[in-house]
């Protein structure tokens, strides 16, 4: 479902539905921009035309953030707790997913060493 509210566009996902949207752009090879809005990243979409132009290059925006959730059934939308997801609440999922599938997964940003602690934490729950 997509949802239309504080002059930005999201879409209403379950986890399920967003690793499924994942998996399936992965093994369909399609490069496929998936974002995520909270109120911060509402802010900055209203004031930073880059952030602005990503959104619109986004082919689904999930929702990471409570506050959204309870705005858009104030608006009439039937969003529920679980089309909140966070990158916390993927990581395992997806993680687990990739073990399934032999995907390669690759890490960006952080300081240096950062996402090499990450990956190593990782690995030791799905080599």
């Amino acid at each position: 479902m997509r949802v239309s509210l504080l002059g930005a566009e999201f879409d209403a996902l379950t986890l399920s539905e967003l690793c499924t949207l994942i998996s399936d752009s992965i093994s369909l090879a399609q490069r496929t921009i998936i974002a995520n809005h909270n109120l911060h990243s509402i802010y900055l979409f209203h004031h930073d035309p880059q952030m602005r132009n990503f959104y619109r290059a986004a082919y689904k925006i999930h929702i990471d953030g409570m506050p959204l959730i309870y705005l858009a059934r104030l608006f009439g939308y039937p969003t529920q707790p679980e089309h909140r997801v966070t990158y916390l609440d993927l990581v395992q999922p997806l993680m687990a997913e990739s073990v399934h599938q032999q995907w390669r997964v690759f890490y960006l940003g952080g300081k240096p060493g950062i996402a090499q602690a990450a990956a190593q934490r990782l690995y030791l729950t799905f080599p």
